[in-house]
């Protein structure tokens, strides 16, 4: 069955399409964000290249393009992803935890 904005009503704004790490409302009313804590790779980053700044330019983005990804304000692509774990030596078992980790949220 194939679902159109019409048919989605009855999934009363409970439906949800996923792509990369947002998820989008299907009715179009917003969208929700989802956070992940990169507290590891952080530290990952200053074990392997002693300060941000080293990072990002071995990395090739700026130290403000690299600060966006790692405060969730815009997200790793794969490519990215891929790049770093080379960089940081973070095995594809690892890279779970030091990209894919939520955060929680606190209420």
């Amino acid at each position: 069955m194939f679902l159109n904005k019409s048919t989605c009503i009855v999934c009363r704004r409970v439906l949800l399409l996923v792509r990369s790490s947002a998820a989008v409302n299907i009715l179009g009313e917003g969208v929700v964000r989802m956070s992940y804590d990169y507290r590891k790779l952080f530290g990952r980053i200053l074990e392997k290249f002693g300060t941000q700044s080293a990072f990002s330019k071995a990395f090739g983005l700026s130290e403000y393009d690299l600060f966006l990804r790692l405060v969730n304000e815009v997200d790793f692509d794969q490519g990215e992803i891929d790049r770093a774990c080379s960089l940081l030596e973070i095995s594809e078992k690892e890279m779970y935890f030091y990209f894919f980790t939520r955060k929680v949220q606190r209420q």
